[in-house]
């Protein structure tokens, strides 16, 4: 019993210097591991571009490449496209700095009262960087509203889903119907809604027909110097008179529509957002009002446009959620089809 306590006794006095040693070391021996430090990378990015008309024969490009990263850039290029696709410019540059700025302003011949551009930093993938999405801005040059090679847009809703209708599942099913504004020029701005639909459930898709959800111009589009602006709304039928909803509607959107040329898109859809808004809140005070389940006011501007629709015949689906408003808190998705006719 006694070599066993004395066996016990070694082993925790051996113990304990070994985590005396230890801490000794790490305290003031032995310096600590550093962890390895950060890479530095370059982060090119047009920041700004623009088109305008120069003199009686050119049009001036301008556009600013940043260098957003924490790495100095080494040299690169930057090359100017119209329509994505024709080079128009190519220019090289010298190292940019973490943190700085180049402009330029480039001439090019007009040849047209249209023109879409696209920038790109780094054209050749010859600096590696992060991120890359960044790489490039649109813009879009524009002598007359009239200009007959500007493209031509339609925009068609396509389908919606009830990804939870409205109030308690079980007490009933929704009626819902839309009602859809949007404007391009001046004097375009357009109301109309689709027709009810009715006994929708939690997780039912429906089709709009062929002639309604068109929403820009007609079901054949048109062209967009300004880009389009939409304000769509989601109502539901409860005792209600939809005329009288989409009469009202169309008012409060008039309005709005003929700023579209004076603002960008973003300024826009941020000012209508607001208006609207307070608009809408009257409209639901009245008593011939229906249920509204969601409202999305947006915009596409033309830079957007010509870089998502480069040629007749592409398209792309937006689709948007409808969520949030009136009558216990529906939330729908609604698909529209966006295509280049002309």
């Amino acid at each position: 019993m006694h070599g066993f306590k004395r066996a016990y006794a070694v082993m925790a006095a051996v113990a304990v210097a070994l985590a005396v040693a230890g801490g000794a070391g790490a305290a003031g021996g032995l310096d600590p591991v550093e962890p390895p430090a950060p890479i530095r990378m370059p982060n090119l990015a047009i920041t700004a571009a623009s088109v305008t008309p120069y003199g009686a024969t050119q049009w001036q490009i301008h556009y600013t490449v940043s260098n957003r990263g924490t790495g100095p850039a080494p040299v690169f290029d930057v090359a100017v496209q119209e329509n994505g696709t024709t080079l128009m410019r190519d220019t090289a540059y010298g190292p940019l700095a973490a943190g700085a700025s180049r402009s330029e302003n480039v001439l090019v011949p007009r040849t047209s009262c249209y023109v879409p551009v696209r920038v790109v930093a780094d054209s050749i993938h010859a600096v590696a960087e992060s991120p890359k999405y960044d790489n490039e801005r649109w813009a879009v040059g524009l002598t007359a509203t009239a200009c007959p090679s500007l493209p031509k847009y339609k925009v068609k809703a396509l389908s919606f889903h009830a990804v939870d209708e409205s109030g308690t599942d079980w007490l009933g099913s929704d009626e819902p119907y839309w009602i859809f504004n949007a404007v391009g020029l001046v004097g375009t701005q357009r109301t109309t809604a689709s027709h009810v639909f009715g006994n929708v459930d939690t997780g039912d898709t429906a089709n709009f027909n062929a002639i309604e959800g068109c929403a820009y111009l007609s079901c054949d589009g048109g062209a967009a110097p300004f880009g389009i602006g939409f304000s769509i709304q989601l109502w539901e039928h409860d005792h209600g008179d939809p005329p009288t909803v989409l009469t009202n509607t169309a008012k409060l959107f008039y309005g709005l529509g003929s700023l579209l040329n004076l603002w960008d898109g973003t300024r826009w859809a941020g000012e209508s957002i607001a208006t609207f808004g307070t608009g809408l809140n009257l409209i639901l005070n009245m008593i011939w009002a229906d249920d509204l389940l969601g409202s999305q006011t947006y915009a596409y501007d033309p830079a957007y446009l010509a870089s998502r629709l480069p040629t007749v015949g592409a398209g792309f689906t937006d689709t948007r959620t409808y969520a949030g408003v009136g009558t216990g808190s529906a939330v729908y998705t609604m698909a529209l089809a966006v295509v280049r006719v002309g």
